[in-house]
């Protein structure tokens, strides 16, 4: 396995994250889904969604409702093909008939690096403060 240079491989994941927040603000769900490895595993509050078919039903319903999605890197690390992102993240949230809301919580991203050199994310976990996530 050749060696990584890690400010390179730093650069991969802030790409990454990049095109995830792109598409996002364009509501782009393909482009979302194309931040993703095949085998993505998605798990919010301990619901898991395994698989971009699993993913697109979840971000189906949820991506028309949501607006203003900021990071705000906590720590990252990469080591070889393998990289770890946590931040933490805001954003806004609108359901039909409800006045808006901000949600908040931490994104935990495992990342993995392709043989085209390109960042995927393979699972990604996100949690709630306490208070926000027993409501």
């Amino acid at each position: 396995e050749p060696a990584v240079d890690s400010a390179l491989a730093l650069a991969g994941v802030d790409s990454l994250e990049g095109r995830f927040l792109a598409a996002y603000d364009r509501k782009d769900l393909n482009g979302i889904l194309a931040t993703y490895t095949h085998d993505i595993r998605f798990v919010i509050e301990g619901k898991r969604f395994d698989g971009k078919a699993a993913i697109r039903k979840a971000w189906e319903r949820s991506l028309p409702a949501m607006s203003g999605l900021k990071f705000q890197p906590v720590t990252r690390s990469v080591q070889g093909n393998l990289g770890v992102s946590l931040e933490s993240f805001t954003q806004r949230f609108r359901e039909p008939g409800k006045p808006e809301q901000t949600d908040s919580g931490y994104s935990l991203g495992v990342l993995r690096r392709q043989s085209d050199g390109r960042w995927l994310f393979q699972t990604v976990m996100l949690s709630r403060p306490p208070e926000k996530a027993a409501k």
